[in-house]
């Protein structure tokens, strides 16, 4: 059976393959005048070569089957003593090369020279010719076609340039060049592999950089994804076990600046909030900002998550697909010409055709302690359940054109949907639950270089969210019929225009203007047997210009960004003022110090509405700031750290001290002890922690420990005289995990802990003169829930096939909560009633746990 399948992926690797070749240009085991095939690249590829044809007049070029510009090229400088070199975009020169020269194949491996890890992706370059490879995953590389006096050069980003002749690799057992770090590059990457393969800290602004593509297994994931992963560092926590909802540094997840591909996302995640919405196979980079932000970044508080999509016009065609026990999902990568591509992918879930094990559990986690939960596991034959699908898709495509090295060009469009379709039917009473949950958007980018050292660029969005839910109640016996809406949109347009001056290689002055126009409307409707009993909305414009500068000066030993950012609100027409700083410093070869301060603004956030539908989801709205209820959100941070790199060894320790001013009790979602709970009170937050992170790479054996320390205290004096902590603070919160790499085989093993979060005990139940009955609240957050541990495990297998056109099969099993543990991740309470009222209304708990053993499964191939 094994055999079997190994023989059918095989035949779909290399069918799928050629199908995806049909659009390059195809020879028929022909012998062709090279004056011909040229004159057919020039037409198919609308490229252009210089040359003497005299001296082309009697070569031929022995073709066979269906070829890239690229890979025609390369067939010329093997079968004839020829070079070709690219002069731009769309011009070429072949040129005689000495015919005394014989041809040679050499073979070789690029290693780091501290850490002895291979090297993917090296460019090896052919000095003066057009032609060259990469690095594969295991840093080898093969290159035939060469003479003597050929002179090759390897480049890789943050690492010296090596330059070797031929002779150095004619060995046969493929000898190791070693690569060693530049210092003294203006981009270099500080620290490779900052916690497993995939993880950079890029010294250049101190952010930290993802890359998808390279990551290596993580605990309890078969699959990259783009927002679970952030979560293995310190700092970043997501106490409701989800992957959207990310929590940084005492945050809020709508804090969060989320970029991707430029646009802003209002939604990120799918199964509500349990997987990121971001497909991470046509995702490049990641770059992540938990403080010293840049003032090109704007309108939040908290972190900053900037998604990139595939930048680079693909040189052939690629494409994958697969499968695992929630979703499948396919891409592709499609050149037009060697100056403009396609990339295009899609994911959708399948619980509307089949339910596995998986998306039983992340569903019964969700829908817990809601009328759904409880429908779902009542056996009372009275409640017939008519709907229950819950489903999720997102789509992309992108458009990048670069006609010439000075320009480049990209259009993207992203489509989250995610919805929710519920009916069931109790004793003759019929109930539906309709909610769409949809993110759509749109970015432009053209970048342009004046020269080597000045760059312009313009960019723009759109980014559309639209949250609309509908319930309706009709009671036959009865004959009444209930029906409520709410509606939530934001349509954000911003458009911004860059400009980048670097001079003297060390100093670099960035500066331009943002503009951005959010409208967000809000609609509550309810109806009562055709009688309008609620209708209330908002309908708010907000226009927001401002203007940002940056100087950074970068050297071996420091790196110093200093700038401002100023925002103009037509809301309430004030200028709000926004200095940034980060300062990073080298104390010896294998220590640095760093340290930032910061402020921010924010004008549009979310509200928590408690109790508004029975599903318990899709109750967050977003409001803009405005002159009575919603303040400006303000935030004040300050860090210091120190950070050490030696021997495997990687150590980065950062102390950090926040204070949020202009939270509300709408925004923090607090009890209250009012019969309507429409109090509002303003108020402020203080954070302070220590986060600590510490990896060591041994052979194949990556081990790593992230750790935070923190406290978050709220002070609201119209709540509460004095301060309690904060709805998500966690003082502890702990990740240590392996993984283990022999050959194409990888395991991980993860253990998390994490101390309860804090919240609220009712004193008692009240009732008004209307006797309706409500809950009593006194002091805020001072029980917390258990703690919260799990142990997680992956394992993955890739297969591989073919040497021309190679395909992966990728095989893999992971599992959530190993020994599963009931985890408290939430507790609220309700006023339960006796059915024949004989008793007076009691206070019921209840409690909501996290995933139990969840295990998954990837089958996967990219070709």
């Amino acid at each position: 059976m094994r055999q079997r399948l190994l023989a059918f992926f095989f035949f779909l690797c290399h069918t799928a393959v050629m199908l995806a070749q049909d659009v390059r240009i195809e020879f028929d085991n022909a012998s062709l005048p090279l004056n011909n095939v040229i004159s057919q690249l020039e037409s198919k590829f609308s490229v252009r070569f210089s040359y003497n044809s005299d001296r082309l007049q009697e070569k031929a070029l022995q073709l066979d089957g269906t070829y890239s510009l690229t890979k025609v090229l390369n067939e010329i400088s093997r079968q004839h003593a020829l070079e070709v070199r690219k002069i731009d975009a769309s011009n070429y020169v072949i040129v005689l090369r000495d015919t005394n020269d014989a041809l040679k194949s050499i073979c070789g491996q690029v290693i780091d020279q501290a850490t002895g890890e291979p090297l993917e992706g090296v460019t090896l370059v052919i000095e003066g010719a057009y032609r060259g490879t990469i690095t594969n995953e295991e840093g080898r590389f093969t290159l035939d076609g060469l003479t003597a006096k050929d002179q090759l050069s390897f480049q890789y980003l943050g690492y010296q340039t090596v330059l070797s002749g031929v002779d150095r690799f004619e060995d046969p057992i493929c000898p190791t060049l070693e690569m060693t770090y530049d210092t003294n590059q203006l981009h270099p990457v500080l620290i490779t592999e900052y916690v497993t393969t995939g993880f950079d800290r890029n010294n250049s602004d101190g952010s930290i950089e993802i890359t998808p593509k390279k990551l290596g297994i993580l605990p309890g994931l078969i699959e990259p994804d783009v927002l679970q992963s952030l979560q293995l560092l310190p700092g970043i926590t997501s106490p409701s076990e989800s992957a959207a909802n990310l929590h940084i540094r005492g945050g809020t997840p709508d804090q969060n600046l989320v970029l991707w591909d430029g646009i802003k996302m209002y939604h990120q995640g799918h199964f509500f909030g349990q997987i990121s919405a971001f497909n991470p196979y046509i995702t490049e980079e990641i770059k992540l900002y938990q403080s010293g932000t840049s003032p090109a970044y704007g309108d939040r508080i908290s972190g900053v998550i900037d998604i990139r999509s595939t930048r680079e016009v693909p040189d052939e065609i690629s494409a994958g697909g697969g499968f695992n026990f929630t979703q499948a999902d396919a891409y592709v990568k499609i050149p037009i010409d060697s100056t403009f591509g396609l990339i295009a992918s899609a994911r959708r879930s399948f619980s509307d055709i089949v339910e596995t094990i998986t998306f039983n559990n992340l569903s019964d986690k969700v829908f817990q302690n809601t009328k759904i939960g409880d429908t779902s596991a009542d056996e009372d034959e009275s409640i017939e359940l008519l709907r229950n699908e819950f489903r999720f898709t997102d789509f992309n495509v992108k458009a990048i054109w670069q006609p010439d090295a000075r320009n480049y060009v990209s259009l993207s469009s992203l489509f989250v949907t995610n919805r929710l379709d519920y009916a069931s039917t109790v004793d003759m009473i019929s109930t539906s639950d309709q909610l769409n949950l949809t993110n759509n958007g749109y970015s432009f980018l053209w970048d342009h270089s004046l020269s080597n050292d000045w760059q312009l660029s313009l960019k723009s969005y759109l980014s559309e969210y639209d949250s609309n839910f509908m319930f309706a109640e009709n009671n036959v016996p009865d004959n009444d019929q209930f029906e409520q809406i709410k509606n939530n949109t934001v349509n954000d347009f911003g458009a911004t225009l860059q400009s980048q001056y670097r001079w003297k290689e060390k100093h670099r002055l960035l500066g331009g203007y943002d503009f951005s126009r959010a409208r967000v409307t809000y609609l509550i409707n309810g109806v009562d047997n055709g009688v309008v009993e609620t209708n209330e909305n908002e309908d708010d414009l907000l226009n927001t210009h401002a203007g940002y500068l940056e100087y950074r000066f970068l050297s071996s030993s420091w790196l110093v960004r200093a700038g401002v950012r100023a925002n103009y609100l037509s809301s309430n027409s004030q200028w709000y003022a926004e200095p940034r700083l980060y300062l990073e410093t080298t104390l010896s070869q294998n220590f640095r110090v760093k340290t930032s301060g910061e402020i921010k603004n924010q004008s549009i956030s979310q509200l928590i509405q408690f109790e508004f539908n029975e599903i318990g989801v899709g109750n967050n709205i977003w409001v803009l700031a405005d002159a009575a209820d919603i303040p400006v959100l303000n935030i004040r941070q300050t860090t210091l750290g120190v950070l050490f790199q030696k021997d495997g060894w990687n150590i980065d320790i950062d102390g950090y001290l926040k204070k949020t001013r202009g939270i509300t009790s709408f925004s923090r979602g607090f009890d209250q002890s009012n019969t309507e709970g429409d109090d509002y009170s303003e108020g402020t937050s203080e954070s302070i922690g220590l986060d600590i992170l510490i990896k060591k790479k041994t052979g194949p054996v990556r081990s790593w420990l992230s750790y935070s320390l923190s406290q978050t205290n709220f002070l609201f004096p119209e709540l509460q005289a004095s301060s309690f902590a904060g709805n998500f603070d966690q003082r502890h919160v702990l990740n240590f995990a392996n993984t283990l790499t022999i050959d194409q085989l990888q395991i991980s093993l993860g253990w998390y802990f994490a101390t309860g979060v804090p919240y609220t005990i009712p004193s008692g139940i009240g009732e008004t003169e209307e006797n309706d009955f409500f809950l009593i609240f006194d002091q805020q957050n001072t029980a917390r829930l258990e703690s919260f541990h799990r142990l997680d495990a992956s394992v993955m297998y890739d297969i591989f096939f073919g040497k021309q056109h190679p395909c992966r099969l990728r095989l893999g099993l992971s599992a959530l909560n190993l020994y599963d543990r009931q985890n408290e991740i939430e507790k609220d309470f309700r006023i339960e009633f006796d059915a024949d009222e004989n008793q007076a209304p009691q206070v019921e708990e209840r409690t909501k746990f996290g995933l139990g053993l969840t295990p998954n499964v990837l089958v996967r191939l990219d070709f």
